[in-house]
């Protein structure tokens, strides 16, 4: 007499070794925060310093709007706040680091969407991946409340 197998040997499953249809190592979140970009500037012998404002974000990156000429390839300083989430976390004020400009489209004018990918600086900080979720459960707290 054969065994039977309590699974369903039939059914679709999801190998993590297949290749996700969707590339992103992390989901992305709509929220609206500002951050500070700071790009090196030779002709200025320093950085230029100036606002974005997020798109949406995740572990992984940010897509800001900016009136920052940045192209692909691009390495830049990226300073995101923490204050959207009170002081109870006891998380730094702002968390600082390396971003890499993935992509950059313009908008209107000036203004330009620019995808940026966290370094290590980020992606490696468990507080700043701690600060990421508790960012992403606001978000679609709002998000809700909005369309309530």
């Amino acid at each position: 007499m054969a065994r039977r197998s309590p699974y369903d040997t039939s059914a679709v499953w999801d190998d993590p070794y297949d290749a996700p249809d969707n590339k992103r190592e992390a989901s992305r979140f709509n929220v609206r925060m500002k951050v500070v970009l700071a790009v090196d500037c030779p002709e200025r012998g320093g950085q230029l310093i100036g606002d974005g404002v997020v798109k949406n974000i995740s572990q992984s990156g940010v897509q800001v709007h900016t009136k920052h000429a940045l192209e692909p390839g691009q390495r830049i300083v990226l300073s995101v706040p923490t204050d959207m989430l009170g002081g109870e976390m006891l998380l730094p004020e702002t968390f600082s680091g390396m971003v890499d400009v993935q992509r950059v489209e313009p908008v209107d004018g000036r203004v330009r969407v620019a995808a940026l990918r966290f370094s290590e600086d980020f992606t490696q900080n468990m507080d700043f991946v701690v600060f990421i979720d508790n960012l992403h459960a606001v978000a679609g707290l709002m998000s809700r409340s909005n369309t309530m």
